[in-house]
């Protein structure tokens, strides 16, 4: 009866461990990090699964001073077909110096909600 109690906390430790998003760590500095950064995040908060995304496109902006500073990233999931229609999941921000995660707000080209853990 230990052994499965054992068994069983081990699996809840695992899964809660799994499931927090991680805090800002600090800068970014590729736009291949901040893409794991966002992946990592959706996943965590249970928006997707790994398997429903295929990457990102997207880069650091330094054009226009609303957006500077910022990695402006379109989240997508694989094509499965030999034409796709639209595989996007999403548009993200992440600041540069700080690693914080935003939707991004397209129609306005504005930063959105922070995206923080599930509660």
């Amino acid at each position: 009866m230990l052994r499965v109690l054992a068994c069983v906390v081990a699996i809840l430790a695992l899964t809660a461990s799994a499931c927090d998003v991680k805090p800002a760590k600090g800068s970014v500095s590729s736009s291949d990090e901040a893409c794991e950064l966002v992946a990592e995040a959706v996943i965590a908060r249970g928006d997707y699964r790994a398997e429903q995304i295929a990457g990102c496109n997207g880069d650091l902006q330094d054009d226009d001073d609303s957006t500077s500073g910022y990695y402006i990233l379109r989240l997508n999931a694989p094509c499965r077909e030999e034409i796709c229609g639209s595989v996007l999941l999403g548009w993200y921000a992440i600041e540069q110096s700080t690693g914080r995660l935003y939707e991004w707000d397209v129609a306005e080209w504005r930063l959105g909600e922070e995206v923080l853990p599930s509660e």
